[in-house]
């Protein structure tokens, strides 16, 4: 890691320099909070690097801070590309509404072989996407090859099989991502491209990235400073469920969709909007598809605690005529990797909205507050 007072000169100057661009451009008068936020949770944190992109009054902007890779102090740019964690989710589960697929399927119907687990014959698509189908949240260690996952899962059986709870499920999404890939043939890659990636333009974002891009990712640092490996090919049982890279730029065109902007395709638009639709309650706020949901005068909203929960946690479905489309709520996501950490909220009736893309893993918490406190803030 660089000196401590070399990380606090970097955020020091981009904040003056945002500062000094607020003149030249006086309709962006929140660049001078995003930076005095942004330039906060990096001296605490440690962070070298950092990009958001926000959406103010329906008009999109991106800013970028700090050191994507020490070794060569290369500097964050709007092409710089990071790793997204869990937001890969919130790919998965549009993928899954956008290609028609109906959540209420069983698991079963695109992934045969578990018919013969009496647990995972009753699975839906949406008990995936809600994390109420009981998986647990990550396979035993021990388990490396396709056909060791298939053979754990075929015996699995849940600890509770009475009661509705949310478990939040790493491989749970996974076997969506790979229920997926069955049907159409395709790998999980391919799908985002098709349903997702080529409508928006946002060429520097997947599984795998293209080698020419390869100079622009982002080194990513354990939460003790420690640098971590480049994952340039993440394919994995959890692909789907955490394996996306994406730089900035991309994610400010994923931002447009999430908050509901007029000028994104329409069937996207209306993907979207489904899975942002509450399905149940949990732990005092609403659970979409991978989206979470919270009321704007919820006052916990800025005291979001370090760890998340990661349940199980008791649920309840709610009735039919509650899972309606709400634009006036804050509907958001977080991410991690070893190194890295992002998250994405929006308030579509509002048109507002917010990506944060760090290069150092923090606190969930952290990030949390950090992103609501810009997209709430006036």
């Amino acid at each position: 890691m660089k000196p401590k007072n070399y990380l606090q000169k970097v955020v020091a100057i981009l904040f003056l320099f945002l500062i000094c661009q607020r003149g030249l451009a006086g309709e962006l008068d929140h660049k001078q909070f995003v930076a005095k936020e942004i330039a906060k949770l990096m001296r605490q944190y440690q962070i070298p690097g950092a990009a958001v992109a926000i959406i103010d009054g329906g008009k999109p902007y991106t800013y970028v801070f700090g050191i994507a890779s020490e070794t060569n102090n290369t500097p964050v740019t709007n092409n710089t590309i990071f790793e997204v964690g869990s937001i890969t989710k919130l790919f998965t589960a549009l993928l899954c509404v956008a290609a028609q697929n109906q959540p209420g399927n069983p698991l079963i119907k695109y992934y045969p072989i578990f018919s013969n687990n009496p647990y995972l014959q009753k699975i839906t698509l949406e008990e995936l996407l809600t994390y109420t189908s009981k998986l647990p949240f990550e396979l035993p260690t021990n388990i490396k090859t396709m056909s060791q996952m298939q053979s754990y899962l075929l015996k699995w059986r849940p600890t509770n099989v009475l009661d509705l709870q949310w478990q939040y499920s790493n491989v749970g999404i996974g076997l969506l991502g790979i229920a997926l890939q069955n049907k159409d043939h395709k790998k999980i890659d391919q799908l985002y491209r098709k349903y997702i990636l080529e409508q928006l333009d946002m060429k520097h974002t997947g599984i795998e990235i293209n080698k020419k891009f390869w100079p622009y990712f982002a080194q990513g640092h354990k939460e003790d400073g420690n640098i971590t490996p480049y994952s340039f090919d993440s394919h994995s049982f959890y692909s789907s469920a955490g394996g996306m890279k994406s730089n900035i730029q991309d994610m400010s065109r994923f931002l447009t969709i999430a908050a509901g902007l007029q000028n994104t395709p329409l069937n996207l638009k209306q993907a979207m909007e489904n899975t942002q639709t509450p399905r149940l309650e949990v732990n005092g706020s609403q659970q979409g598809l991978v989206w979470q949901i919270h009321s704007l005068i919820d006052h916990a909203l800025l005291n979001e605690p370090e760890k998340m929960n990661l349940g199980p946690l008791p649920a309840k479905w709610l009735p039919k005529n509650q899972q309606v489309f709400d634009p006036n709520k804050l509907i958001d996501k977080t991410g991690a990797t070893n190194g890295f950490r992002a998250y994405i909220a929006v308030i579509p009736g509002k048109q507002r909205g917010i990506v944060i893309l760090l290069n150092k893993y923090i606190p969930n918490g952290a990030i949390v507050n950090t992103g609501r406190r810009i997209v709430l803030w006036n």
